[in-house]
């Protein structure tokens, strides 16, 4: 017995890759990766995306509910705060966020302070060989994710 569906797919079916891949250029890469600091979407486009860029985040945004800030950095990090500058590409030009990071909450303005979602595992490892009784002296500190997390124990 053969049955009949209709099935509808609309843009709430797709992925963002996917949605990306139809709605920009043949030739221009779909970005593969994005860091997120809190509800901020960090991009480093390439020039091939740049006109593109509005397009981007809003689907970025579209896909990821969490998100109310999409960003793209702005040439290299020239100072020694290693802050960048950025442009906001889609949603709210709000760049003051919160972090949680193995139990301990960061809150940060993005746009002032160095923040690396990707050193997560190696601010854990290091954590990890503290001892009780142990100086921790972080002089290069920022925010803290060495030295808050020990602390804390």
């Amino acid at each position: 017995e053969v049955t009949r569906h209709v099935l509808e797919l609309g843009y709430a079916s797709f992925k963002a890759d996917q949605v990306l891949r139809k709605l920009l250029p043949a030739g221009v890469e779909v970005p593969s990766a994005f860091e997120c600091v809190g509800h901020i979407a960090h991009l480093n486009l390439r020039a091939e995306q740049l006109p593109y860029k509005h397009v981007i985040g809003q689907v970025l945004m579209d896909k990821n509910p969490h998100l109310r800030t999409v960003v793209n950095k702005l040439g290299s990090i020239e100072n020694e705060f290693r802050v960048f500058s950025m442009e906001v590409i889609a949603g709210e030009e709000r760049f003051e966020t919160e972090v949680v990071q193995h139990g301990a909450k960061f809150r940060l303005d993005f746009s002032q302070v160095y923040w690396n979602s990707r050193l997560e595992n190696e601010h854990k490892r290091l954590v990890a060989t503290f001892k009780e009784g142990d100086v921790v002296a972080d002089i290069m500190a920022g925010i803290g994710p060495f030295a808050i997390p020990p602390a804390q124990r």
